[in-house]
């Protein structure tokens, strides 16, 4: 990494002084304030962000909780339906209970991807 100079740095946090020139203080606000405000934004924005992520954090949290609970929920309903048909309750084909096997799977895989994809995204 390279050493930055004094005069560079001050150059590189300085704020725009033409917009501050252009500025008319008859709409209220002073140059001395606009000054302050370009100081800033780069702190502004660096807040904001962080609470944009931890906003993004709890969400993601409160939302994969339901998720497996759904996923949980289609499992036992799909592991009661397939028991009925064991003990004899119910009397369905071969050819449905595969269906229903393989259709419960891939919406299970489907919906545990989507929640994956979501919760780690690709940046």
């Amino acid at each position: 990494m390279r050493a930055v100079s004094r005069g560079q740095q001050d150059e590189r946090a300085a704020f725009p002084t033409d917009l501050i020139e252009k500025a008319d203080e008859s709409k209220g606000i002073p140059k001395r304030d606009l000054e302050r405000l370009f100081k800033l934004l780069p702190i502004r924005k660096e807040v904001t962000e962080q609470l944009r992520e931890e906003a993004l954090h709890k969400l993601r949290e409160h939302y994969i909780g339901r998720t497996f609970c759904l996923v949980k929920l289609v499992m036992l309903l799909s592991l009661l339906f397939v028991a009925w048909v064991g003990v004899g309750w119910w009397r369905i084909s071969d050819a449905v209970l595969v269906a229903l096997l393989t259709t419960t799977t891939a919406n299970v895989i489907g919906i545990l991807l989507i929640a994956f994809n979501w919760l780690f995204p690709k940046k």
